[in-house]
Protein backbone atom coordinates (compact mmCIF):
# COMPACT_ATOMS: atom_id res chain seq x y z
CA UNK A 1 0.00 0.00 0.00
CA UNK A 2 1.36 3.23 -0.74
CA UNK A 3 0.66 6.51 0.61
CA UNK A 4 0.96 9.96 -0.81
CA UNK A 5 1.40 13.68 1.39
CA UNK A 6 0.88 16.69 0.26
CA UNK A 7 3.66 19.00 1.79
CA UNK A 8 4.76 22.44 1.96
CA UNK A 9 8.46 23.36 1.63
CA UNK A 10 9.42 26.09 4.55
CA UNK A 11 12.55 28.22 2.69
CA UNK A 12 12.86 30.09 6.40
CA UNK A 13 11.07 30.34 9.31
CA UNK A 14 12.80 33.21 10.23
CA UNK A 15 11.86 35.55 7.30
CA UNK A 16 8.24 34.35 8.72
CA UNK A 17 8.31 36.04 11.80
CA UNK A 18 9.26 39.20 10.22
CA UNK A 19 5.72 39.65 8.92
CA UNK A 20 3.01 40.68 10.52
CA UNK A 21 -1.33 41.38 10.29
CA UNK A 22 -2.52 44.35 11.62
CA UNK A 23 -6.54 45.07 11.90
CA UNK A 24 -8.07 47.64 12.48
CA UNK A 25 -11.55 48.28 13.69
CA UNK A 26 -13.18 51.76 14.07
CA UNK A 27 -16.37 53.12 14.95
CA UNK A 28 -16.84 56.51 13.88
CA UNK A 29 -19.77 57.51 15.28
CA UNK A 30 -18.51 56.59 19.12
CA UNK A 31 -14.84 57.64 18.65
CA UNK A 32 -15.64 61.34 19.55
CA UNK A 33 -17.71 60.35 22.78
CA UNK A 34 -15.76 56.95 23.99
CA UNK A 35 -14.40 57.42 27.21
CA UNK A 36 -15.09 61.15 27.18
CA UNK A 37 -14.52 64.33 24.55
CA UNK A 38 -12.40 66.67 25.26
CA UNK A 39 -14.00 70.41 25.73
CA UNK A 40 -12.50 71.55 22.26
CA UNK A 41 -12.76 68.74 19.81
CA UNK A 42 -11.14 68.92 16.25
CA UNK A 43 -10.43 65.08 15.82
CA UNK A 44 -12.83 62.08 14.34
CA UNK A 45 -15.00 62.31 10.83
CA UNK A 46 -12.38 61.02 8.82
CA UNK A 47 -9.05 61.65 10.92
CA UNK A 48 -8.84 59.08 13.84
CA UNK A 49 -5.81 58.06 16.56
CA UNK A 50 -5.10 54.49 16.93
CA UNK A 51 -2.76 52.40 19.37
CA UNK A 52 -0.93 49.45 17.34
CA UNK A 53 0.45 47.28 20.09
CA UNK A 54 3.37 45.06 20.16
CA UNK A 55 2.63 41.90 18.94
CA UNK A 56 6.55 40.39 19.87
CA UNK A 57 9.96 41.08 21.00
CA UNK A 58 10.82 41.43 16.90
CA UNK A 59 8.26 44.48 16.41
CA UNK A 60 10.16 46.47 19.44
CA UNK A 61 13.50 45.78 18.57
CA UNK A 62 16.19 48.41 17.66
CA UNK A 63 17.63 46.08 15.16
CA UNK A 64 14.10 46.77 12.74
CA UNK A 65 13.78 50.13 12.60
CA UNK A 66 11.98 49.91 9.15
CA UNK A 67 8.99 48.10 7.68
CA UNK A 68 7.01 47.52 4.22
CA UNK A 69 3.25 48.23 4.61
CA UNK A 70 0.37 47.55 2.96
CA UNK A 71 -3.43 47.45 3.22
CA UNK A 72 -4.84 44.72 1.48
CA UNK A 73 -8.58 44.82 2.86
CA UNK A 74 -10.65 47.54 3.39
CA UNK A 75 -14.73 47.86 3.88
CA UNK A 76 -16.90 50.20 5.45
CA UNK A 77 -20.72 51.00 6.07
CA UNK A 78 -23.17 53.07 8.38
CA UNK A 79 -23.05 51.73 11.54
CA UNK A 80 -26.57 53.01 12.16
CA UNK A 81 -29.90 52.38 9.31
CA UNK A 82 -29.34 55.39 7.69
CA UNK A 83 -30.91 55.69 4.85
CA UNK A 84 -28.88 57.62 2.70
CA UNK A 85 -25.45 57.11 3.81
CA UNK A 86 -22.57 58.66 1.40
CA UNK A 87 -19.11 59.65 1.71
CA UNK A 88 -18.61 63.44 2.94
CA UNK A 89 -16.33 66.12 3.91
CA UNK A 90 -15.71 66.25 7.80
CA UNK A 91 -13.86 69.28 8.60
CA UNK A 92 -15.25 69.68 12.22
CA UNK A 93 -15.33 73.01 14.42
CA UNK A 94 -13.78 73.18 17.94
CA UNK A 95 -16.15 72.81 20.46
CA UNK A 96 -18.30 70.71 18.27
CA UNK A 97 -19.96 67.59 19.06
CA UNK A 98 -19.54 66.66 15.04
CA UNK A 99 -19.02 67.80 12.26
CA UNK A 100 -21.44 70.77 11.50
CA UNK A 101 -19.88 71.69 7.68
CA UNK A 102 -20.20 67.85 5.58
CA UNK A 103 -20.30 68.65 2.14
CA UNK A 104 -20.91 65.13 -0.22
CA UNK A 105 -18.25 63.96 -1.71
CA UNK A 106 -19.09 62.53 -5.48
CA UNK A 107 -15.90 60.78 -5.71
CA UNK A 108 -14.33 57.20 -7.27
CA UNK A 109 -11.88 56.35 -4.50
CA UNK A 110 -10.48 57.57 -1.27
CA UNK A 111 -6.63 58.10 -0.08
CA UNK A 112 -5.42 56.30 2.93
CA UNK A 113 -2.94 58.09 4.85
CA UNK A 114 -1.28 56.82 7.76
CA UNK A 115 0.94 58.97 10.17
CA UNK A 116 4.26 56.89 9.68
CA UNK A 117 7.52 58.10 7.83
CA UNK A 118 7.80 57.43 4.59
CA UNK A 119 9.64 58.96 1.63
CA UNK A 120 7.99 56.76 -0.85
CA UNK A 121 4.92 58.83 -1.84
CA UNK A 122 4.01 62.13 -3.25
CA UNK A 123 0.99 63.15 -4.78
CA UNK A 124 0.17 65.44 -7.79
CA UNK A 125 -3.64 67.31 -7.58
CA UNK A 126 -5.42 69.56 -9.73
CA UNK A 127 -8.18 71.17 -9.04
CA UNK A 128 -9.42 74.80 -10.43
CA UNK A 129 -12.01 75.29 -7.54
CA UNK A 130 -9.64 78.17 -5.99
CA UNK A 131 -13.23 79.75 -4.45
CA UNK A 132 -13.50 76.66 -2.32
CA UNK A 133 -17.57 76.42 -3.65
CA UNK A 134 -17.16 72.51 -3.89
CA UNK A 135 -16.56 69.69 -2.30
CA UNK A 136 -15.53 71.60 1.05
CA UNK A 137 -11.92 72.50 -0.46
CA UNK A 138 -8.43 72.57 1.58
CA UNK A 139 -5.84 72.54 -1.35
CA UNK A 140 -6.68 74.15 -5.09
CA UNK A 141 -4.21 73.56 -7.83
CA UNK A 142 -4.53 74.53 -10.94
CA UNK A 143 -2.23 72.49 -14.16
CA UNK A 144 0.69 74.91 -14.13
CA UNK A 145 0.92 74.89 -10.41
CA UNK A 146 -0.71 71.55 -8.69
CA UNK A 147 -0.81 71.51 -5.29
CA UNK A 148 2.06 68.54 -4.18
CA UNK A 149 2.18 66.57 -1.25
CA UNK A 150 5.22 64.31 -0.40
CA UNK A 151 5.99 61.83 2.47
CA UNK A 152 3.70 59.72 4.80
CA UNK A 153 2.24 56.59 3.85
CA UNK A 154 -0.77 57.27 1.55
CA UNK A 155 -2.73 54.13 -1.01
CA UNK A 156 -5.64 54.70 -3.19
CA UNK A 157 -8.74 52.68 -2.56
CA UNK A 158 -11.25 52.61 -4.97
CA UNK A 159 -14.58 51.87 -4.29
CA UNK A 160 -17.55 49.30 -5.07
CA UNK A 161 -20.80 49.72 -3.17
CA UNK A 162 -21.99 46.68 -2.21
CA UNK A 163 -24.86 45.34 0.54
CA UNK A 164 -23.52 45.15 3.98
CA UNK A 165 -26.78 45.35 5.97
CA UNK A 166 -29.10 48.22 6.85
CA UNK A 167 -26.82 48.90 10.42
CA UNK A 168 -28.86 47.08 12.57
CA UNK A 169 -27.88 43.63 11.07
CA UNK A 170 -25.28 41.62 8.73
CA UNK A 171 -28.13 40.71 6.80
CA UNK A 172 -28.77 41.99 2.97
CA UNK A 173 -31.90 44.98 3.50
CA UNK A 174 -32.97 48.39 2.68
CA UNK A 175 -30.93 51.41 3.01
CA UNK A 176 -27.69 48.57 3.24
CA UNK A 177 -25.39 50.08 1.04
CA UNK A 178 -21.58 49.88 2.39
CA UNK A 179 -17.95 49.90 0.47
CA UNK A 180 -15.66 47.42 -0.04
CA UNK A 181 -12.18 48.20 -1.51
CA UNK A 182 -11.33 46.73 -4.37
CA UNK A 183 -7.48 45.78 -3.60
CA UNK A 184 -5.66 44.96 -6.12
CA UNK A 185 -2.24 43.48 -5.80
CA UNK A 186 -0.85 46.69 -3.87
CA UNK A 187 3.47 47.05 -3.45
CA UNK A 188 4.40 48.05 0.25
CA UNK A 189 5.59 51.09 1.04
CA UNK A 190 9.05 51.46 3.12
CA UNK A 191 8.04 52.74 6.44
CA UNK A 192 9.16 53.53 10.12
CA UNK A 193 8.30 50.88 12.65
CA UNK A 194 4.80 51.67 13.73
CA UNK A 195 4.56 49.05 16.33
CA UNK A 196 4.29 50.18 19.91
CA UNK A 197 3.04 54.19 18.66
CA UNK A 198 0.14 55.94 18.41
CA UNK A 199 -0.82 56.15 14.71
CA UNK A 200 -3.18 58.35 12.48
CA UNK A 201 -5.48 57.28 10.39
CA UNK A 202 -7.04 59.68 8.02
CA UNK A 203 -9.62 59.04 5.52
CA UNK A 204 -8.97 62.19 2.62
CA UNK A 205 -10.83 63.04 -0.43
CA UNK A 206 -8.30 62.89 -2.83
CA UNK A 207 -9.19 66.19 -5.09
CA UNK A 208 -9.98 68.64 -1.57
CA UNK A 209 -7.70 66.98 0.45
CA UNK A 210 -10.15 67.38 3.22
CA UNK A 211 -10.61 64.52 5.62
CA UNK A 212 -13.79 62.35 4.35
CA UNK A 213 -15.96 60.37 6.57
CA UNK A 214 -19.63 58.35 6.42
CA UNK A 215 -22.71 60.95 7.13
CA UNK A 216 -26.13 60.51 6.24
CA UNK A 217 -26.76 62.81 3.80
CA UNK A 218 -30.56 63.71 5.40
CA UNK A 219 -28.46 65.66 8.69
CA UNK A 220 -24.56 65.71 7.47
CA UNK A 221 -24.46 67.93 10.87
CA UNK A 222 -24.79 64.91 12.86
CA UNK A 223 -21.10 64.11 11.55
CA UNK A 224 -19.54 60.40 11.35
CA UNK A 225 -21.70 57.78 11.44
CA UNK A 226 -19.59 55.14 9.19
CA UNK A 227 -17.99 51.30 10.76
CA UNK A 228 -14.34 51.19 9.15
CA UNK A 229 -12.57 47.82 8.79
CA UNK A 230 -8.76 47.52 7.88
CA UNK A 231 -6.36 45.00 7.12
CA UNK A 232 -2.72 45.62 7.35
CA UNK A 233 0.35 43.63 6.19
CA UNK A 234 3.71 45.10 7.72
CA UNK A 235 6.72 43.01 7.31
CA UNK A 236 9.80 44.41 9.24
CA UNK A 237 13.09 45.09 7.81
CA UNK A 238 15.94 44.18 9.42
CA UNK A 239 19.22 47.26 9.78
CA UNK A 240 21.52 47.73 7.28
CA UNK A 241 24.77 45.84 9.36
CA UNK A 242 22.42 43.94 11.36
CA UNK A 243 21.80 46.91 13.95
Amino acid sequence: MSHSVNSVQVYSTDEEKLKFRVIVAINGLRYRVAPAAPAAVTDGDGSYEIDIPVPTAIANSERYNQCLIKCDTFTAAAGIAAATPSWATGIGLPGGPAATDGIVIKGSAIELQLGVASSQSCASVINNDFAGTQNNLVQSGDKADPVVDIAGYRQLIPGQIVNQGNGLAFTVGAAGQGWLGMMRDITPLLCANPFGQKIRIRFVDPLSRAKMCIMNVGGLGAGDIGKYYLQFEITMIPNKGGC
